[in-house]
């Protein structure tokens, strides 16, 4: 049970402060603000984090290590490479859809965190990006996508899922919730030259001039 309590009360500091965060921006929000939006005093929070930039990192954290494990078993998974990438880009899109708070913050308050959580954060991510390219050099090995450069492929498969929060946020939650995953993994199988699972068709739909060494990521 004690356990229990404390996991409760960390998780609405977490709440409010990513709340508040996403508002106002992690320099603005002061854990005063915290501590007066959640009815308590600032030592209540200090019971349960060290600082304001160790809440920052608690809050972006969930959407890498969920993102991360979704990659790592759709690899795993039977089927084709075209199959696990529409799987993994729908599944990547609804977390990023159900965590639009923290992917947003992260991606504009990133640098605020401190060194070591940084660090922590960017191997989660390049953990999980290595999976999709993994994936991606998968399927052009297997001849399902047709792709020239990897690191521009997937850099660009990474921009149309970092787009997808913004979209939400600017139109219809329920409708974007419902439709935008399979949507986005239909258009990212377009993207590396494959439909729905099938052989690509002649000429690459991912072409760049960028080089094969350049950094793949995107903003979160």
């Amino acid at each position: 049970m004690r356990n229990e309590v404390l996991t409760f009360k960390r998780e609405r500091i977490l709440s409010e402060a990513s709340a508040l965060f996403y508002e106002r921006g992690f320099t603005a929000t002061t854990l005063d603000d915290i501590a007066a939006r959640l009815g308590v005093t600032k030592p209540f929070i200090y019971g349960h984090f060290r600082s304001k930039a160790d809440l920052l990192a608690a809050v972006c954290r969930p959407p890498l290590e969920l993102t991360l494990a979704a990659a790592a078993r759709v690899a795993k998974a039977e089927g084709t490479n075209s199959d696990r990438l529409k799987q993994l880009i729908a599944e990547l899109t609804s977390i990023f859809l159900e965590h639009r708070s923290n992917v947003s913050i992260y991606a504009r308050d990133a640098l605020s965190l401190e060194p070591p959580a940084r660090s922590e954060i960017e191997s989660l991510k390049n953990r999980r990006n290595r999976v999709i390219m993994d994936l991606l050099r998968s399927g052009v090995t297997a001849r399902e996508f047709d792709v020239d450069d990897l690191s521009a492929a997937s850099l660009a498969l990474f921009a149309l899922i970092a787009g997808v929060p913004q979209a939400a946020k600017n139109g219809s939650n329920r409708t974007v919730a419902e439709n935008t995953p399979e949507e986005i993994a239909k258009l990212a199988l377009r993207m590396v030259g494959a439909r729905d699972g099938k052989l690509p068709r002649s000429g690459s739909s991912v072409r760049s001039k960028q080089s094969r060494t350049s950094h793949a990521g995107g903003t979160h």
